[in-house]
Parts: structure tokens; sequence; C-alpha cells
């Protein structure tokens, strides 16, 4: 509710005060992140919760989405690397499209198209 109402402050001292955090509350707080522009808060917010061993299961696509629309590139490149060496967690089509909008956004049309043709992973139209 904090995040949505772009009262950043009051979320991450919300946030701070869940005594055991879980993925959803993480979700939370890097979606809001991404929503605000703050991708670099996104990225560390993710880093962080793997640091304390919380599963990033559906987080990859909140983290990505915030790289996406902050154009953080090489993040993003990053975060999907993780993601497809993560045994845990298979790719979908969504993560694709996040990594094929951060290199259309940045000019990178080439690779992009690249994404799309060697994913392992069916495109759909959105991608």
């Amino acid at each position: 509710m904090y995040l949505k109402c772009g009262l950043l402050e009051d979320a991450e001292k919300f946030f701070g005060e869940i005594p055991l955090g879980n993925v959803v509350s993480w979700i939370a707080m890097i979606t809001g992140y991404g929503k605000h522009g703050l991708g670099k808060e996104a990225v560390n917010s993710f880093n962080k919760m793997q640091s304390e061993n919380i599963k990033p299961d559906a987080v990859y696509l909140a983290v990505l989405t915030a790289c996406s629309h902050s154009g953080l590139l090489e993040e993003s490149q990053e975060i999907l690397l993780r993601l497809c060496c993560d045994s845990m967690v298979k790719p979908q089509v969504e993560h694709f499209s996040c990594m094929v909008d951060v290199l259309g956004r940045s000019g990178w049309v080439q690779e992009a198209k690249n994404i799309i043709e060697c994913m392992p992973i069916r495109p759909n139209a959105g991608i």
C-alpha cells in the first residue's frame, strides 16, 4: 500500500520491521522500487534477499521488470544468467521478454532479436 502511494520511506520502514521477510514481502518491495524507476534499489534488494537465503522463485520476474523499466542492461543480463543457472526455477517467456525489452530500449535491437531466436522457449505474441 505504501509503495503504491509513492511513500517509499514508509514502505522501507515497515518492511524493515517485518521479523521474518518472505518471498511475498520481497516481491512487494522489489516491484514497488521498479514501478517508481528505482531499478538499482530493486537489484540491491534482490541481492540482499538472496544473501539471506530466501529462494528467489517468482522474484526474478519482478527484478527483471524493474531493470527493464530503469534501463539496467548489465544488471538484467546478470540476473537472467543467474535465473538460467538456477536449477530450482525454470525460465519463462516473460523473463526473456524483459531482457528483450531492456535490450531494445538500450538500442541493442539485433541482440534482442538474437534472444528471441535463441531462447529455449517458444516466443509468444507479446515478445
